[in-house]
């Protein structure tokens, strides 16, 4: 009488994608699922700046755009919900001159083009180039 033989390979191989199977479909259940990117912020909380050289400026009565030009380039618009400073003290937008360095800060997320464009919601005026 023959012995059979036993084909380990064959067996490691089975047991192994019973393992795998196993791992993908009991992994990731219980994972919370990251937030989505926040697009509206409703708390006005800056979720970034650019910092650079006012190229040009744009005004219609309290509302308007500015250019600049930094690590970035960004068209911002601003409103009268815009606050600018220049460094700590509050001034307006008529303070804004080609050539300063400004810091803008803003709440939404810029939109891609080129240049970017974006809202201000702070802009704090540094000095001139």
């Amino acid at each position: 009488m023959k012995k059979k033989e036993i084909n380990y390979g064959v067996i490691v191989i089975i047991i192994g994608v019973i393992l795998l199977t196993v791992l993908v479909f009991t992994t990731g259940k219980d994972k919370e699922k990251p937030n989505p990117p926040v697009i509206n912020n409703e708390n006005k909380e800056p979720i970034g700046t650019v910092t650079g050289v006012v190229k040009e400026i744009s005004d219609k009565k309290g509302e308007g755009s500015f250019l600049i030009e930094g690590s970035n380039v960004v068209w911002f618009t601003y409103d009268k919900s815009t606050k600018f400073q220049l460094l700590d003290q509050d001034v307006s937008i008529k303070d804004l001159k080609v050539k300063h360095i400004a810091i803008v800060e803003y709440s939404e997320a810029l939109k891609e083009s080129y240049p970017a464009q974006g809202h201000a919601d702070r802009v704090i005026i540094l000095l001139d180039q």
